[in-house]
């Protein structure tokens, strides 16, 4: 992995520094973050993590908000690991939708019983990231330079960069694209996995959840146990004339689960009842939890 301007491997005192003005409450954060976005685009911040060194881009502002990848969106992805935790049992994790791993790094921290990780990300620049940091970060852990979907072939990826990632890329089915594209089943056929009995997987593919949950219906059905935690994103939904009922139906055809919502402490959803009749509208995580 190339460390680009700012090699902080070469400089420690000046990733320590970043390190503690991500941490802390200062006054100027902003506005080094800022500078840091204008003269060192592609300064990348390393951070000791209790496995290994997990390394992240300086231009991504919820690392500074939230101080440091340890933290990131704990409200919503703890109650999501104590979940986990809950079966007390090993499990096999796929990531999709990785990005540099920050979610898989997490899993890995908080739960002792994560027997395989398997990260995709399609973006290459983020790739590069998560391929360091699932090799430093995780237990038997796989990064894949994929995209998700509901058929295998190739695709464009549409995205505003492709140096250190881009939360909000996404594709589209194309003959000549530059990307390849499989569904989960194929790829655990192919690679002949062998899955635990407990079965989570983590969903943030910008429009793509649908085909996703298509393409792994039989992970999603084999499993003992399955949980899903799935972002909803309320403007990349009204792009596609979709609702997060379509989401919800198209799990819901696999096996019966039971709905949750991690952000208001795993409180149970109402399926009678339109998801943003009971939350106001904005981006949530929700958790699928295979029934008995």
């Amino acid at each position: 992995m190339t460390m680009a301007y700012l090699d902080v491997k070469t400089n420690p005192v000046v990733n320590a520094f970043l390190v503690w003005m991500q941490k802390c409450d200062k006054p100027g954060k902003y506005a080094l973050f800022s500078w840091l976005n204008k003269h060192h685009p592609n300064t990348l911040i390393c951070y000791k993590m209790p496995l290994g060194q997990f390394v992240i881009p300086a231009h991504e502002w919820c690392f500074w908000q939230l101080g440091g990848p340890q933290n990131y969106y704990l409200d919503e992805f703890m109650p999501f690991i104590e979940l986990i935790n809950k079966q007390n049992s090993a499990f096999s994790f796929f990531d999709l939708g990785a990005d540099i791993g920050t979610v898989s790094a997490l899993i890995n921290r908080h739960c002792d019983h994560a027997a395989q990780t398997i990260a995709f990300e399609p973006n290459q620049g983020a790739f590069s990231l998560l391929s360091h940091n699932m090799a430093s970060c995780t237990r038997n852990g796989k990064a894949v330079n994929k995209a998700l979907s509901n058929f295998n072939g190739m695709a464009s990826l549409h995205t505003r960069q492709r140096t250190l990632g881009d939360h909000e890329g996404y594709i589209e089915k194309d003959a000549q694209g530059d990307t390849q594209v499989t569904s989960l089943d194929s790829y655990i056929d192919n690679e002949k996995i062998e899955l635990n009995s407990v079965v989570v997987l983590k969903i943030d593919v910008e429009g793509q959840e649908v085909q996703v949950v298509e393409g792994a219906s039989n992970t999603i059905s084999q499993a003992k146990t399955c949980i899903i935690l799935i972002e909803i994103h309320p403007d990349v939904l009204d792009k596609l004339n979709q609702t997060p009922e379509t989401l919800f139906d198209a799990v819901e055809a696999i096996r019966p689960v039971e709905w949750l919502i991690p952000k208001a402490g795993n409180i149970s959803l109402d399926r009678s009842r339109p998801l943003f009749s009971q939350v106001e509208k904005a981006q949530y995580d929700v958790i699928a939890v295979s029934r008995s």
